[in-house]
């Protein structure tokens, strides 16, 4: 709908209006008068600026549609098809309009309210994984402290143990010289050989001096076996408290890796949880300004083609030129339309009635406004409280349960700019992963090691394939292979082996493109094998893999072994293994694994 020039309009309306009077002026001596009921129509309308230009146009061009020239006769015919028009035309194209603008404010403000159902849907499930996270943190921070008694338990019980055996040492030995004690005057035996008494004194001897050392040796030795036993038995107690100490100690340390992983996995949920939450945020202030806008629209005078105030005054205008166009014929040529009769007419008009007005909803849309209203405002969710988890690189990968710290978290949102600030904000490339203990992973394993020249290289391979959380490096090996990857599932537990490598977890906030797969090796021309799929097989290992030169090589150590029908080769690779053969009856399945690898099928008519 666009704005009237009416002087121009209005004029057209008249001259086309005199064309249906100039047939009544062939029959009739007053052509005065009928140019007087004409001119007066088109004043009217012109003074009253009712209706579009668009609108006046139509009605002109239904005027002189009308006329037959020649035939009188049809002055009254021609008058209600111009009335006619007007009913079945205008007023349907205005129904229709005013239809046609409520559907799509119903289809807006559904979206609004499904838009606002999500943000609440989407808060509660943020809400929930905060506390979830929240706990395992808390958790994370009660395995810590256990470990850590179990590190100081462990020290203690090798101190006492060090004490105990070697007190235990220390008495092992036994030794009692007679000679230097009480005995020491009543050692020396003597006799006279030729008074043949010697028997007898030997015999006194042994009863009053021997006999009381031996028993005096016998319970010294006694008693020190006791003690000696008693000391024993400590370090004996002392050693096994101490191999309990170090069980806790490995239990403990796993229950903390375990925990951290769980909680890892945990922070990454609640991560995309709460962005999800903003994101939602952010959807539902762009429905309700769609919407808003739209009703604004509307409202809008010499608008678009959703404007009701257009709209409405094409109505009054539309009705009361064919209210007009009816007394004109009621009243004859001798009679003139009068300000009055306008007035009578366009009183008679009742848009909201005969039309109907446009159902805005403002109350439910000003309650939907008022629900997560789109303003800046800070956020609070599970308990408006979050903890700072130190990183597996302080203290050795060993990080003090004191260093788990509780802060307020309340994040600012502004959903009409954006979302939270740590969602939009991109991970720096040392932060695309971190350290998360020493050694390899003992769970999770995938398979499939390579050799990486970096740290970057390593963690891409991990980051490009399907379930992959962690990944181990060796950054010192020189031969075989350095890069092993682990499942998210996994866990990546700690068993304290492989101690040239380093377990890295990914940042699941990092996003990066998975690295480009290498081409695979070409198919000779004519080759008896076609390319099958990218990766491995996943089906119908049939064990001992090789390593090969060239895919043709692979091909025939394929096709020399019964009931082979596919073979994976990895062209890239120099060391380990290259070449993997499937069985035929398998059909080489698809698990998107091993991308280094090309799988390929022969053709057994070769």
């Amino acid at each position: 709908m666009v704005g009237t020039c009416k002087n121009v309009v209005a004029g057209g309306l008249v001259l086309s209006l005199a064309r249906v009077m100039s047939v009544r002026q062939r029959i009739t001596s007053d052509s005065g008068s009928a140019a007087h009921v004409v001119e007066t129509i088109g004043e009217l309308l012109q003074q009253r600026e009712m209706g579009s230009q668009e609108l006046l146009n139509q009605i002109s061009q239904y005027a002189g549609a009308a006329v037959t020239p020649g035939a009188g006769e049809k002055y009254m015919a021609s008058l209600k098809a111009v009335v006619g028009n007007i009913e079945s035309k205008l007023e349907t194209q205005v129904k229709e309009g005013q239809k046609a603008t409520q559907v799509k404010l119903n289809v807006l403000f559904k979206g609004l309210e499904d838009a606002n159902a999500a943000v609440n849907t989407a808060k509660t499930s943020a809400d929930s994984d905060d506390k979830a996270w929240f706990k395992c943190a808390a958790d994370e921070q009660k395995q810590r402290q256990a470990a850590e008694g179990a590190e100081k338990s462990l020290t203690s019980s090798r101190s006492n143990e060090k004490e105990a055996c070697q007190l235990q040492q220390d008495n092992k030995g036994f030794a009692l010289d007679a000679a230097a004690g009480k005995y020491k005057n009543q050692m020396n035996f003597a006799c006279d050989l030729s008074a043949g008494n010697c028997d007898a004194a030997l015999k006194t001897f042994e009863e009053t001096v021997l006999k009381r050392i031996e028993s005096d040796v016998s319970a010294a030795l006694t008693k020190d076996q006791s003690n000696y036993n008693s000391l024993k038995a400590a370090c004996d107690t002392k050693k096994q408290e101490q191999v309990a100490a170090q069980s806790a100690l490995g239990s403990t340390g796993s229950a903390w890796s375990t925990k951290r992983a769980e909680c890892v996995k945990l922070a990454s949920a609640r991560q995309s949880s709460l962005c999800a939450f903003g994101s939602s945020a952010q959807a539902k202030c762009t429905a309700e300004s769609e919407y808003s806008g739209f009703v604004a629209t509307t409202k809008k005078a010499k608008g678009d083609a959703h404007s009701e105030v257009d709209r409405t005054s094409e109505w009054l205008a539309s009705q009361t030129t064919k209210c007009m166009v009816a007394l004109s014929m009621e009243k004859g040529l001798h009679t003139s339309i009068t300000s009055a009769d306008v007035e009578a007419c366009s009183s008679k008009v009742n848009f909201a009635q005969d039309v109907g007005s446009l159902k805005t909803r403002h109350a439910e849309f000003e309650k939907l406004a008022g629900s997560n209203t789109c303003a800046a405002g800070k956020i609070s969710f599970y308990n408006g409280q979050m903890w700072n988890v130190p990183d597996m690189e302080s203290e050795e990968g060993k990080p003090k349960s004191s260093a788990y710290t509780r802060a307020p978290f309340t994040p600012e949102l502004n959903p009409a700019a954006g979302n939270f600030e740590f969602c939009s904000e991109a991970p720096k490339e040392e932060e695309c992963y971190q350290a998360f203990h020493d050694g390899h992973c003992a769970s999770g394993w995938m398979g499939g090691n390579t050799v990486k020249q970096s740290i970057v290289e390593c963690e891409a391979q991990c980051r490009g394939k399907v379930g992959c959380g962690f990944f181990a490096y060796a950054a010192t090996k020189t031969t075989g292979t350095n890069c092993a990857l682990y499942s998210l599932a996994g866990s990546c537990k700690d068993d304290n082996k492989y101690p040239a490598y380093e377990a890295y977890s990914l940042n699941p906030k990092c996003v990066k493109e998975a690295p480009a797969p290498a081409p695979p090796a070409p198919v000779p021309e004519g080759a008896c094998f076609r390319s099958f799929h990218d990766g491995h097989c996943a089906s119908g290992w049939m064990g001992k893999n090789t390593l090969q030169n060239t895919i043709e090589e692979c091909e025939a150590v394929c096709r020399s072994r019964s009931g082979c029908g596919f073979f994976a080769y990895a062209k890239d690779k120099k060391s380990g293994t290259n070449c993997a053969f499937y069985s035929m009856e398998a059909m080489c399945k698809d698990d998107n694994a091993y991308p280094e690898y090309q799988a390929y099928r022969l053709n057994p008519k070769c």
